[in-house]
């Protein structure tokens, strides 16, 4: 039976092989959480060689944290544009983000100051719970994306970026050219991945519905996910 299953699934064409694997990513998906928490001790990398389609299939991280947490699948894209204004005039009072990111751009656009307010979110938190990279003291790009992660790699200008990937363990899942995508899917990976196994993380519900919508007030314990600019 299991030979005639791979012998079928090796007859479609890429488009079906990528159906028929949501499908079955979507049956398992509350299983694999369990397996997840249940093993502590894994690593981003250990899950990845147990379930390698959790990357390699478009789709899969997102559809599995709708899977696990279906009431908060949308909130980070339907708050973001409320709150991207607040990010940039908070960010002005409390840090120098133009000098730290080396910016000299402009913002006339709505997407350039979602970007860019995208970026400056790890300035505004304490030390410990995110860290910006310093590129005068850390410039090879290869010993950073070993030490962050998961994190977003841009292509292009800070303010307008023509790629962008969320890279983790090694892996990247593309994410066209949106910065806000790109961190929807890092805090989709923080949550499926590493949410059951750290009870100290704060569940997705609160992160995407109340720690966006009172940013000033609230702390995300996991990590904020980096911008590498290239």
């Amino acid at each position: 039976m299991a030979k005639a299953i791979v012998r079928d699934f090796k007859q479609l064409d890429n488009e079906d092989r990528d159906g028929y694997v949501l499908e079955f990513m979507a049956k398992t998906a509350k299983a694999r959480a369990a397996d997840i928490r249940d093993n502590k001790q894994k690593k981003f990398s250990d899950i990845l060689k147990e379930y390698p389609r959790l990357i390699d299939t478009d789709g899969m991280v997102e559809q599995d944290f709708k899977i696990l947490f279906p009431e908060a699948c949308d909130a980070l894209f339907m708050k973001w544009p409320s709150l991207e204004e607040k990010v940039l005039a908070y960010a002005n009072k409390q840090v120098d983000w133009k000098d730290i990111l080396h910016f000299h751009g402009n913002l006339s656009t709505n997407e350039k100051r979602s970007n860019i307010a995208i970026q400056v979110l790890p300035l505004l938190f304490p030390p410990g719970m995110s860290r910006t990279v310093d590129w005068h003291k850390h410039t090879r790009l290869s010993e950073n994306m070993q030490q962050l992660q998961p994190f977003m790699l841009a292509l292009g200008e800070r303010e307008c970026a023509e790629q962008v990937f969320v890279v983790v363990a090694g892996k990247n899942i593309s994410c066209g050219n949106s910065l806000l995508k790109a961190l929807d899917i890092c805090l989709k990976v923080i949550y499926v991945w590493t949410w059951t196994t750290h009870g100290s993380v704060k569940t997705p519900g609160i992160l995407f519905k109340n720690v966006f919508m009172d940013w000033v007030r609230e702390r995300v314990r996991a990590p904020l996910p980096q911008v590498l600019p290239c």
